[in-house]
């Protein structure tokens, strides 16, 4: 309960995306050119995939790997592939503050010698805790590298994975990708979390 509370309290300053990466990738780029393909044959060419493709192809260039000139064939085929599921209700608590105690009065003498009252409020803490549930769901986006050719060796595969409070992935999409390029390709067998979107 305490690590969803985090969460939740964080989500307006970063969602948090937990990212696990493997790959026999070079630390610098080898000028490699790549072109993407959808892991989910049902889902080649669909107008959500190019949408997303568009956003891979950016980050993969950024970090080096480019598509191809015209015409000319790709050293790697880039692979991925989203879903959400993991459906569950999660309950979470937020404390309710207000007075837990009495008020009173300090009787005092004022400079000028008349004897006065000075009222000091209640002490404030916690009164109460709101118990609130909410529907949550695990947002995945999976990609893997491959040389262009048949029975080619994976060179990366990476997972990112986040909390989303609807079970729509297209809103959480732009940040599962910068969070699985944070770093690229980062330390083979390590995952960490990143809030791309600060």
């Amino acid at each position: 309960m305490c690590g969803l509370l985090a969460v939740l309290m964080l989500a307006g300053c970063g969602t948090p995306v937990q990212v696990t990466r493997f790959h026999r990738l070079p630390p610098i780029p080898q000028g490699q050119t790549v072109v993407l393909r959808a892991s989910d044959p049902n889902k080649e060419g669909s107008l959500e995939f190019t949408h997303y493709a568009r956003m891979v192809t950016e980050q993969l260039a950024i970090a080096g790997y480019p598509p191809p000139p015209a015409n000319e064939v790709a050293d790697i085929v880039v692979r991925f592939d989203w879903k959400i599921d993991n459906m569950r209700t999660a309950q979470y608590s937020t404390p309710i503050y207000g007075p837990v105690g009495p008020g009173y009065f300090v009787r005092r003498v004022a400079p000028d010698g008349r004897p006065t009252s000075i009222y000091v409020p209640p002490p404030q803490g916690i009164i109460d805790v709101a118990v609130e549930s909410r529907t949550l769901w695990d947002a995945t986006l999976t990609l893997e590298m491959r040389p262009n050719k048949t029975d080619g060796p994976v060179l990366f595969e990476g997972r990112a994975v986040a909390v989303s409070y609807n079970p729509d992935i297209a809103p959480l999409m732009p940040v599962l990708i910068k969070g699985l390029f944070e770093g690229f390709p980062g330390n083979s067998g390590q995952t960490v979390t990143v809030r791309p979107d600060d």
